[in-house]
């Protein structure tokens, strides 16, 4: 396997994750496979196995074809696709397993969703500012992590949603704001 097959095996997994809402530990209950294995695939450092791959093509009813292809796949609709359903339906109560409910995952979704129309994401800021300003406007009144802010804010940036500034040089504090 190149390098070529190893990014598009992580960028149709990672579409497949985000289509439907799983975070790696659903995507691994859900396929049989160990968390890490899931992380080695996104990292690209482990060559995924045919067991593997028939695995995961399972899951979302797809084929094996589809994910070395450079066209994303959209996926059917969950209620549509038996394997998900029914991983939906019985584990509707684990939080951990799907990126809206964990607690990163709803960070992500409000950062993405909410407060990047926000006007006070036109001035640069930093990852501490924002913490505070979503923790103390009463508009939204949210508490989170501020190392989980960060994180967010990071993967924002290296998607090319928010711009980052590095004000002081010296690569460890950055100023984002929103890329238009």
């Amino acid at each position: 396997m190149d390098n070529k097959e190893y990014t598009l095996i992580k960028k149709q997994l990672t579409s497949l994750m985000d289509q439907s809402d799983l975070t790696i530990n659903g995507l691994a209950e859900g396929t049989n496979l160990s968390s890490m294995t899931i992380r080695k695939i996104l990292l690209q450092q482990t060559k995924p196995s045919v067991q593997t791959l028939e695995k995961i093509t399972a899951f979302f009813e797809i084929t094996i074809a589809q994910l070395f292809s450079e066209k994303l796949i959209n996926i059917k609709r969950i209620e549509d696709i038996e394997a998900l359903k029914d991983f939906y339906e019985d584990n509707k109560s684990n939080p951990e397993y799907f990126s809206s409910r964990s607690k990163e995952g709803i960070a992500t979704y409000f950062l993405r969703n909410v407060l990047i129309k926000d006007q006070y994401f036109s001035e640069p800021r930093r990852a501490k500012e924002i913490h505070v300003y979503i923790k103390e406007n009463p508009k939204y009144s949210k508490n989170f992590n501020p190392k989980v802010i960060a994180k967010v804010l990071d993967r924002m940036y290296n998607e090319g949603i928010l711009k980052r500034m590095d004000k002081t040089g010296k690569k460890s504090v950055f100023y984002y704001s929103v890329n238009s």
